[in-house]
């Protein structure tokens, strides 16, 4: 199973990437939302893991996933408390879950 992760400076994601692997997944961090645009063109992600305070290209990175074939599972980061707007809106343009991540986690 192919999983794209697209984070930014505030969160760092490659921890991530090395548990997925271990357990036989084949993941992908993005460190730019332009990044996750190119690697999600030719498709085949089942599940992107989302940092959703990376800025105005991320709703574009939610996009090109639920449009990609197969459509891939939108799981939106958060740390800390999401406020409510975000949450809306996350859900609103497909997400799938929506994660607050402990504020004082230096790493995932």
């Amino acid at each position: 199973m192919k999983i794209l992760l697209s984070g930014s400076a505030g969160l760092d994601l490659n921890p991530c990437v090395g548990l997925l692997a271990r357990a036989g997944l084949d993941a992908v961090f993005a460190t730019e939302e332009r990044e996750a645009l190119w690697l999600l063109a030719p498709g085949g992600y089942r599940a992107v893991v989302v940092d959703l305070t990376a800025g105005p290209l991320l709703w574009q990175v939610i996009e090109a996933a639920l449009w990609a074939r197969p459509p891939a599972r939108v799981i939106g980061l958060v740390r800390g408390k999401v406020p409510t707007a975000l949450r809306r809106r996350a859900y609103g343009s497909g997400v799938w879950e929506v994660v607050e991540l402990p504020e004082e986690s230096p790493r995932l």
